[in-house]
């Protein structure tokens, strides 16, 4: 009992430091079913101390086999002398297994009294089972003297995502020299500014300019003095325009030469028909009979001095077409025919009762003017 309590005794405080490093799960049941095995109450001293030296071997073994699979980290330098404002390439090359994701450190604007530029460019090769990612730094210093990269750790991710190891680059001196000066030659003056060449990237925005100035004057110009100059200075009488009756009376003939209700097209002829008849109610009467319905004509005609065979017959026929165009009526040749003259007539007969344009009361006022 006592060679028992003296061999924990001894292994005890060795069997608590490494159960309080860090290590994982595995490695920590290890080495705490070790401590239990040494403090319990086993009879047999041999079995005791076989298992417990067992367990023992088993966590020690774990962590080396656990860093025997820990990624391979080189950093690498192109160069450990520079001069001032020299641009110097840092790689750091990992090459690990596939179920293991390295996490890369976020860098900032410097790294070892070295500014860095640009953004890192990071890139992954496959080489067998392993995974090679590099990941390319750019610095540059203005000062000159020995600088050193500190080594700086790499930490990846392993067993699955449960664990989260680091591993340690190597640090990298680098020395920054200064621009030689030789100061036995004497200080030499000021060089002259050189005329460098005008590109046409910068001639553009001139070009552009004097282009839309030149349209601009060349347009008042012409507007101002080009365009009045080629206005004649007197005007001769617009020409005089057709009366309505005239343009319904040719219409009519067009429309009768047609032949339409004799083709069997009575529809369109008497869509055309009502058509000329509506024209020529605007310009004597000054009724937009081309938007309004037939009795919305009728209503303002009732006003108008016309006189009643006419418009009865007027309506007759703006009623009739209405049914042919609408209600698919077929009228007969008579009442065709009948159609026909009855626009006729009714041009004729009107004609000296229209209200008179504002054309021809201007004349009559240019003709009394005359005559006074």
């Amino acid at each position: 009992m006592c060679h028992c309590a003296n061999f924990a005794f001894f292994t005890e405080p060795l069997v608590w430091r490494m159960i309080q490093c860090n290590c994982t799960p595995m490695q920590s049941w290890c080495r705490c079913t070790f401590l239990r095995i040494l403090q319990g109450n086993t009879s047999c001293l041999r079995l005791k101390a076989g298992v417990a030296i067992g367990l023992f071997f088993l966590g020690c073994f774990l962590p080396l086999a656990s860093y025997g699979q820990a990624p391979e980290v080189v950093a690498s330098i192109d160069t450990t002398e520079m001069l001032i404002g020299d641009q110097l390439d840092f790689n750091i090359l990992v090459a690990h297994r596939a179920d293991q994701h390295i996490l890369w450190p976020f860098w900032l604007d410097s790294l070892g009294g070295f500014e860095l530029i640009g953004k890192p460019v990071l890139d992954t090769l496959e080489k067998g089972e392993l995974l090679e990612e590099i990941q390319q730094l750019t610095l540059t210093a203005f000062d000159s003297g020995e600088y050193q990269i500190p080594a700086i750790p790499i930490r990846y991710v392993a067993n699955g995502g449960r664990d989260t190891f680091s591993v340690l680059t190597d640090p990298k001196s680098i020395l920054v020299h200064t621009v030689p000066v030789d100061t036995t030659q004497a200080i030499k003056p000021i060089k002259e500014l050189l005329n460098a060449p005008l590109t046409f990237r910068e001639l553009l925005p001139w070009l552009l300019v004097g282009l839309i100035a030149f349209l601009i004057i060349g347009g008042l110009v012409y507007w101002f003095f080009i365009r009045k100059k080629a206005e004649p200075v007197f005007t001769g009488p617009p020409p005089p325009k057709i009366p309505p009756h005239e343009i319904a009376m040719r219409k009519l003939a067009n429309l009768e030469q047609k032949k339409l209700w004799q083709e069997g097209d009575i529809k369109t002829y008497y869509v055309e028909l009502t058509e000329i008849v509506r024209e020529y109610l605007e310009g004597r009467y000054k009724v937009q009979a081309l938007e309004l319905t037939t009795d919305e004509i009728v209503y303002q005609l009732s006003a108008k001095e016309i006189p009643v065979r006419q418009f009865d017959q007027l309506k007759e026929l703006l009623t009739r077409a209405d049914f042919a165009k609408f209600a698919k009526l077929r009228p007969g040749p008579t009442e065709n025919l009948m159609g026909m003259e009855v626009a006729r007539n009714f041009v004729k007969e009107t004609r000296n009762f229209a209200i008179e344009s504002d054309d021809a009361v201007n004349t009559d006022q240019e003709v009394s003017a005359d005559l006074s």
